[in-house]
C-alpha cells in the first residue's frame, strides 16, 4: 500500500490529495455533511445547490479559482427563504438561477452567491400569491 497521506489537518491547514474533487459534480457527495441547515428545515428553504463550495478561495489575483488550503471547502455563502419567499421564487415565470459569482476570478476568500428570479406582484404592489 502506498503510504502517501490523503488528508492532512493542522491548525489553519487543510490538504486533501485531490482538491479537484470539490467541484459542482461532487456537490451532492459532500453536501451530506452539511448539517447546520437541518435545524431550520420547514422554516427556511433553499433551492438545490449546483455550484462548487463558496469558501475558502485564494486571494491571489492570478489564482481566483483555487482553494486556499486553510479549511475544508464548504458552502458558507447561501440564500435561504421563508415558505412564502420560496413560493414566490418557485412562481417565477422564468427559471430561478441560484449560483456563485466569478467562478474563475478573485473576489476574496468567499465566492458570493446570487439568486435571480422574477417576482410577480399584484396591482397593489404586493407579491402575487
Amino acid at each position: 500500500m502506498d503510504r502517501q497521506a490523503i488528508l492532512k489537518l493542522e491548525i489553519k491547514k487543510f490538504e486533501y490529495y485531490d482538491m479537484g474533487r470539490f467541484t459542482i459534480q461532487a456537490a451532492k457527495e459532500f453536501r451530506k455533511f452539511d448539517r447546520e441547515f437541518y435545524t431550520f428545515v420547514g422554516d427556511l428553504h433553499e433551492l438545490p445547490v449546483r455550484f462548487p463550495p463558496s469558501y475558502p478561495y485564494s486571494e491571489d489575483l492570478s489564482c481566483g479559482n483555487q482553494f486556499l488550503g486553510t479549511r475544508c471547502p464548504s458552502w458558507c455563502d447561501r440564500i435561504f427563504a421563508s415558505p412564502a419567499g420560496m413560493k414566490a421564487i418557485k412562481d417565477s415565470p422564468v427559471e430561478p438561477v441560484y449560483n456563485s459569482l466569478s467562478p474563475d476570478g478573485c473576489v476574496g476568500d468567499h465566492k458570493p452567491v446570487f439568486l435571480s428570479f422574477v417576482l410577480r406582484i399584484n396591482e397593489e404592489g404586493n407579491p402575487d400569491s
